[in-house]
């Protein structure tokens, strides 16, 4: 069985920020420490390269600066995990970047400010040319920044608030989802590189678009809502998306306070998870593979899981609860399609992010 590397994540400022580089157990999913990159202000969300060579890492500027700014940051990944810095570019804005991503070809990252609601494009050659080869993974740029505008109906939705940016998984597109406008918004790269709308699929009005998974075959797409916590469903080819259902996130009679967070699929995808802020649980989905259609397990429960993440090889779930100060690791159960806690937690202040190598 396989050792796997993950990467953590978090909000916390001074001596409790930094990225924790961790090792899991193979049979019983336990983390192990292995590094803490502890220069890194706020690290609250991190994406891996495709090819897995580096990582890059949306976090504050340093805290002698004078105003605590936005900044991409890049590292290589060494052949057994840990990160080496190579260097940062600001955004030129604040500090509230909250998704980024790779393009599947490593010429790009993709960064998406909330607080902002701006989309902004960087290239990863580290000599600063548009269409660099990424030898070393160097952050360039920013090349563009997206400018969004418009509002909704909800209090929270009172300018643009976007909340992911990511590619489509033929490559071909760049999905912007903005919690504001209840939409994403798909982009294609120009002759010269940059971003152009191409796009646009509408979700429920009012409910806040915030994040998006495909199905490992590139067949379904899925769109869940924040203050809605519901998740749309479309067929995806080259960009079309043809409705197929919608699906609420919480069971049949709540009606407390909602704040659906992350969407992540299964490695074989076949279960679905999202997870609930407020009501204080995860959502199991088993997912049919012919119509993409969905069908809700359990609930389970945990502290705000502001993120979560399969291991690689299915087995077992980590999440992020922010305001428990730790990471709850789970073993995925298939019949019938339930998470079992383990036992185990992973101590961090406010976690935000989990991604594995």
């Amino acid at each position: 069985m396989n050792r796997f590397i993950g990467y953590i994540g978090n909000f916390a400022a001074g001596t409790d920020s930094g990225i924790h580089v961790i090792e899991t157990d193979p049979v019983t999913g336990t983390p192990v420490l292995v590094q803490k990159v502890a220069d890194c202000e706020a690290p609250n969300y991190i994406a891996l390269s495709k090819d897995r060579r580096f990582a890059y890492v949306a976090r504050r500027s340093a805290p002698a600066e004078p105003q605590q700014n936005g900044e991409v940051a890049a590292y290589a990944v060494r052949s057994d995990g840990t990160l080496s810095f190579l260097n940062a570019i600001p955004t030129g804005g604040n500090d509230d970047l909250c998704h980024l991503s790779c393009s599947l070809d490593g010429q790009y990252v993709y960064a998406a400010n909330y607080g902002e609601g701006t989309i902004i494009l960087f290239g990863t050659a580290a000599d600063g040319s548009l269409y660099g080869t990424a030898a070393d993974g160097s952050l360039s740029g920013p090349l563009q920044v997206i400018q969004c505008a418009g509002s909704g109906p909800h209090p929270r939705q009172e300018s643009a608030h976007l909340h992911f940016a990511g590619p489509s998984p033929d490559g071909k597109y760049v999905c912007c989802a903005d919690l504001a406008r209840d939409v994403v918004e798909l982009y294609v790269h120009g002759e010269d590189g940059l971003l152009r709308l191409e796009t646009t699929i509408h979700t429920p009005r009012g409910e806040g678009t915030r994040h998006l998974v495909f199905t490992p075959d590139g067949r379904h797409l899925y769109i869940v809502t924040e203050l809605g916590c519901t998740v749309s469903i479309y067929r995806y080819q080259d960009g079309l998306c043809q409705y197929v259902d919608c699906v609420p996130t919480l069971p049949e009679g709540y009606e407390g306070d909602k704040g659906a967070s992350a969407i992540r699929i299964s490695p074989d995808g076949k279960l679905l998870l999202v997870g609930n802020r407020f009501a204080d649980n995860i959502a199991v989905f088993r997912v049919n593979p012919e119509s993409g259609k969905l069908f809700l397990t359990s609930n389970v429960p945990c502290l705000w899981p502001r993120d979560l993440n399969f291991t690689p090889d299915g087995r077992f779930v980590y999440v992020c609860g922010q305001l428990d100060d730790a990471v709850q690791v789970f073993a995925v159960v298939k019949e019938p399609a339930v998470l079992s806690p383990i036992g185990c937690t992973y101590a961090v202040k406010a976690p935000s992010c989990i991604e594995f190598l």
